[in-house]
């Protein structure tokens, strides 16, 4: 759950809240509270739907019998939108999170690196991980493991740090009161979608409901400790960049951490942290080129996505043209550049999904309400989650929508498009066969048996 966002999030959220630490705080907190109800939702929907399909089956059961056209209309949207627009986008900002920390090391915490720099170095990542992903399962679990004790050490680091400063005094930033200027609602939306994105992975326990021994135990027990110790630990790393830096150098730079580091420790001893990042972030760009093929060929071998997706590497038995598929995509994504822009790009497209779970939650209690609930969630949370859902959509689109907001509605509208024609019709491309042969003999690639 702990990725890039800590680390590339805090100055844009800082700069959307006016620059006190007391709002932005106030909206972290927020978010991870959101981030806790959207989850005591979700384990409720894991005992209806025991599936690891995550928010597909649930979406797929709740509205597939409705309506012969419309009712798995919205899971193959999830399918769509997810393996097209929110894990190409995440790819893609992991991506320039590890190039931000390898670049600017080098040109100091006071100047940018140059933009063609952190493209470079973030498609040399995002090529390199799905190489290894494609190479070995083994490989690629082994440096997902390595690397999370990166995110440890930065972490402690960060926190401890913090708290040493402020026991020498390092308060006169901390005690800024509310923001000099009002905060514009389209702000304060942007700043939610910056902070949530950086929760992503609360959900991530409905992938692996089939696994578990006993889910109704440890669904809730990883939520209620996992989604707060998060929080905190946000809330604390935030707190601790400001006992070194001020606002205004905390919102110039999207490398917090390098820029305290160097503040903390001095500009030779100050790479150990961005080093640490890179690897932690690296990581996490791994397992997400990971879980993303994993869903791209579960959507192909579904019939939702195009066939070559659901073939295997004989050799390594690795989704290889889910993988080469999701790196061209993400890679695509990089030319676009923009970190922020990328996270709004992610985050409407999830939030759609999320609020879609939650009426598929509430629309379950009606058509299947003797299935067994061992845990229940209250009433109030998914509507609640639901509500906040539609603002977090509404309001951008509303207050004027940039070419980010619009990109998704076109993205859905052409969605439905392909499901009517190739799902609903059942009208596949005359050319799918044909480059289901030639990527077979090419890649060396098969079905699964």
């Amino acid at each position: 759950m702990i990725g890039s966002g800590i680390f590339m999030s805090a100055g844009t959220v800082l700069a959307l809240s006016g620059g006190a630490l007391l709002p932005a705080l106030l909206i972290w907190a927020s978010c991870g509270l959101l981030c806790l109800l959207a989850g005591v939702a979700y384990v409720e929907l894991s005992c209806v739907v025991p599936s690891a399909g995550g928010e597909f089956a649930a979406m797929l059961h709740a509205f597939g019998p409705l309506h012969e056209f419309l009712g798995p209309l919205p899971a193959f949207l999830y399918a769509w939108m997810t393996c097209l627009v929110s894990r190409p986008a995440n790819t893609a900002i992991q991506s320039l999170a590890v190039a931000e920390y390898c670049v600017q090391p080098w040109f100091g915490a006071e100047c940018r690196p140059p933009v063609l720099a952190i493209a470079l170095v973030a498609l040399c990542a995002n090529t390199l991980s799905a190489f290894i992903n494609s190479y070995s399962v083994r490989l690629t679990a082994t440096i997902n493991n390595l690397f999370a004790a990166a995110k440890l050490v930065v972490m402690i680091g960060i926190v401890a740090g913090g708290v040493y400063f402020i026991v020498r005094g390092g308060t006169r930033h901390l005690t800024a009161g509310m923001p000099s200027e009002r905060v514009s609602i389209v702000d304060l939306t942007a700043a939610f979608y910056t902070c949530l994105w950086a929760y992503e992975g609360w959900n991530n326990l409905n992938f692996l409901t089939e696994e578990m021994s006993n889910p109704v135990r440890d669904m809730p027990r990883a939520l209620f400790i996992g989604v707060p110790l998060v929080t905190v630990s946000y809330l604390l790393v935030n707190t601790a960049y400001l006992t070194v830096l001020s606002p205004d150098e905390v919102i110039a730079t999207p490398a917090a951490a390098v820029a305290f580091a160097e503040h903390a420790l001095g500009s030779a001893a100050g790479l150990l942290i961005p080093l640490c990042v890179a690897l932690s972030v690296y990581g996490t760009l791994n397992g997400t080129i990971m879980a993303s093929s994993r869903l791209s060929f579960t959507a192909a071998r579904a019939g939702h996505l195009a066939r070559p997706l659901a073939l295997l590497q004989t050799t390594s038995r690795t989704p290889a043209p889910a993988i080469i598929f999701n790196t061209l995509v993400s890679s695509a994504m990089l030319a676009y550049g923009d970190f922020e822009k990328l996270i709004t790009f992610a985050s409407l497209t999830v939030w759609i999904f999320y609020g879609l779970a939650m009426v598929a939650l509430l629309v379950m209690r009606r058509t299947w309400p003797d299935a067994p609930r061992p845990f229940r969630a209250p009433t109030a949370v998914p509507w609640l989650v639901l509500v906040m859902a539609v603002l977090l959509m509404a309001v951008p689109l509303v207050n004027g929508p940039r070419l980010d907001h619009l990109a998704v509605l076109v993205f859905l509208v052409t969605g439905v498009l392909v499901y009517w024609r190739c799902v609903y019709r059942r009208r596949p491309s005359a050319g799918s066969q044909r480059l289901t042969l030639l990527l077979q003999k090419l890649l060396l690639l098969a079905g699964q048996h």
